[in-house]
């Protein structure tokens, strides 16, 4: 590429100078009636919007007033051009063919959705729809931009997305990568409508634990790890979304379980013997679960979360010596329900209770 200069003191003498705004020497992004202004403060300019003192109407503000330097719009600032998009009219700051950040938003989401016929995929209008609308276009265009001639990923998944090489199921996106991309992507389809709405600490949930499947190197521990989650972690954090909605840690709670039992797998086939059915006194439990790599601390509250899961917090800290504090924090943190159990001595046993007599009914 033929450079427009032959010396870096002509690029210098022709391209930079001293912003009459921010006084910094800068490139120059144009000429305006208070002098050269940077690209910073031209882009800084053209956004300011409010009602002009000058005139009274309401519409970007790039001028500043002689004497007091309140904003003004182009008009009374006596500016020779002007800032309006070329399809739309909006005064703002105008990216290539003069069009406004809202209507290249709209070009460059038309391509990238686009089913190859043309026009967008008709299942993602509603996504287009939402993503033109938002409040700030040019964090939009930046999540999108090019880099070192390359898409993002943003890009890359929304192109596949209107290609159809992405299937509109929850399931779909649990494998995708990079995570946090894909998983700010769903949430913009649940927002618009396109997928069903659900809660997004199940979403984050599954789409952790094929990474940790494919972490395992024994097919037959992820087979089993596999069907635990399937059956046993998975329908509770369901179950505790459709009841209210999942805490922070409550899914952390869930990934605990499946890494100890996935440590638990891996220490017993080390040693290829199961144990199943020898006892062992605590001190001996808590050293086995050491050498296994599981805290014994952590595995004693993974314990009594899961108890407080099925009983009710006063029974729980009544039999393990818990305080009703700790048992009733306990039961909030990991979602259960049984915090409402209504107070009483739980201490008395039903044996304790006074017999009927003949005439009661």
């Amino acid at each position: 590429m033929t450079r427009a200069y032959a010396t870096d003191e002509q690029y210098e003498r022709w391209y930079m100078t001293e912003c009459c705004r921010c006084g910094r020497r800068r490139h120059k992004a144009g000429t305006w009636p208070d002098g050269y202004v940077c690209r910073t403060c031209s882009d800084r300019a053209v956004r300011t919007r409010g009602t002009c003192p000058g005139c009274g109407q309401d519409r970007a503000l790039p001028g500043l007033r002689p004497g007091d330097g309140v904003p003004i719009c182009t008009t009374c600032a006596g500016f020779s051009r002007t800032f309006d998009c070329s399809r739309c009219g909006f005064e703002g700051k105008l990216l290539g063919g003069r069009l406004c950040e809202r209507c290249a938003l709209s070009d460059r989401l038309t391509a990238l959705l686009d089913d190859g016929t043309g026009r967008i995929r008709p299942a993602l209008v509603p996504l287009f729809n939402l993503l033109v609308a938002m409040d700030k276009p040019s964090s939009e265009l930046a999540w999108l931009a090019m880099r070192r001639s390359q898409p993002t990923n943003a890009s890359r998944l929304l192109q596949q997305l209107g290609l159809g090489q992405i299937s509109l199921t929850h399931d779909a996106f649990h494998g995708l990568q990079p995570r946090r991309t894909a998983a700010h992507l769903e949430e913009l389809l649940m927002t618009s409508g396109v997928l069903p709405t659900v809660d997004k600490y199940l979403c984050s949930f599954q789409r952790w634990l094929p990474g940790h499947l494919a972490s395992i190197t024994d097919p037959e521990h992820v087979k089993t790890i596999r069907l635990f989650a399937t059956w046993r972690v998975l329908p509770r954090l369901r179950a505790r979304a459709e009841r209210s909605h999942i805490t922070p840690s409550v899914r952390r709670f869930a990934a605990e379980q499946i890494k100890y039992a996935t440590a638990f797998l891996q220490w017993l086939g080390q040693r290829n013997n199961s144990r199943a059915g020898q006892p062992a006194r605590p001190d001996h439990l808590s050293a086995l679960l050491n050498e296994a790599g599981i805290p014994a601390a952590a595995a004693r509250g993974a314990a009594i979360r899961q108890q407080l899961l099925e009983l009710p917090a006063p029974v729980v800290a009544d039999a393990l010596g818990y305080h009703n504090k700790t048992t009733s924090r306990l039961v909030r943190e990991t979602g259960g329900t049984w915090s409402r159990h209504a107070a009483g001595d739980h201490t008395r046993s039903p044996t304790s209770r006074p017999p009927r007599e003949a005439g009661d009914s």
